[in-house]
């Protein structure tokens, strides 16, 4: 009797759909690189982007010299999944280090939630940060970093400037302008 109370529980459950099918969890939730696991169905692809990017630049204002060092990095773990058909792609959460002079910002997804809702900022990256210009009256830098999607080129420019002081203030998100 208790095997075949068991048994209809069993299939009663399945039926439900509340099997733990581990090809689900892994095709619809993030998942951390140690949990994803490669099966014949699906391919899991590990993805670094702009490790340890730097450029250098250096200029004078009012006879001082400022020297402006980028770099673009990942760090953590493998933990951004996005999903085509049957390939699983993870990402480490990118920054980006911009150091006037011995002042050092640190870029990151965080510091465009206003912008972006949760999802967005969860399931997007950056692409590499530049100067756009140099606002020498305002002693401050205007850099251009573009953020979209992975896997997509979907996304939008994000302008920031930080002073020369080293204070940061958010100026705008647009669509890059394409050439047609």
């Amino acid at each position: 009797m208790t095997k075949k109370l068991l048994s209809i529980l069993t299939v009663t459950l399945l039926s439900c759909g509340h099997q733990n099918d581990k090809s689900t969890e892994a095709k619809n939730l993030p998942q951390m690189d140690t949990t994803v696991k490669d099966n014949k169905k699906y391919t899991v692809e590990k993805y670094d982007i702009n490790e340890d990017e730097v450029s250098d630049t250096t200029f004078t204002v009012d006879k001082i010299k400022y020297n402006v060092t980028i770099k673009n990095y990942t760090k953590g773990d493998h933990i951004i999944a996005d999903t085509n058909e049957y390939l699983i792609t993870l990402y480490k959460e990118e920054f980006i280090d911009i150091t006037i002079n011995s002042k050092t910002v640190t870029i990151d997804k965080s510091m465009f939630s206003n912008v972006y809702d949760k999802n967005t900022l969860y399931h997007s990256g950056f692409g590499n940060a530049y100067i756009d210009k140099i606002d020498k009256k305002n002693k401050k830098i205007i850099f251009e970093t573009f953020c979209g999607y992975h896997n997509s080129d979907a996304g939008e420019v994000l302008s920031y400037s930080i002073s020369f002081d080293g204070k940061y203030e958010f100026i705008d998100a647009k669509v890059p302008k394409t050439s047609e």
